[in-house]
């Protein structure tokens, strides 16, 4: 259990941090351009991770109003659509191959999607 937590929280810390920088126009911004493919989908899968637990934990709140439902409809959406989105990009990388501008371009959207859904 508490293995547990301290991999629990250093995801959620690792998530923050990436939402802060590339969120905030504080001094340093995240260059999500400078990182390598294989990074930008681990990245993509930590943050996918992350929300889709948060989603679990929001859908089992038992006095859910309508507009929280209506919210969790729209971040299941954007789960799916990140997730699907991943699944394409971690296949180039596994043949080695750098995924295309379009896919990429996707990826960003889809997280974009996941964190405006928050």
């Amino acid at each position: 259990m508490r293995k547990l937590s301290k991999t629990l929280l250093t995801i959620m810390a690792m998530v923050a941090i990436a939402v802060a920088c590339t969120t905030t126009n504080t001094g340093y911004r995240f260059d999500w351009d400078k990182l390598p493919p294989k990074t930008r989908a681990t990245l993509a899968m930590d943050i996918y991770n992350q929300e889709y637990q948060n989603y679990k934990l929001q859908a089992l709140a038992p006095d859910l109003t309508n507009h929280e439902r209506d919210v969790l409809r729209k971040k299941k959406e954007a789960l799916i659509q990140l997730h699907d989105v991943i699944q394409l990009y971690n296949g180039y990388i596994m043949k080695g191959e750098v995924p295309p501008d379009l896919l990429e371009k996707k990826l960003v959207e889809a997280l974009n999607a996941i964190l405006d859904a928050v």
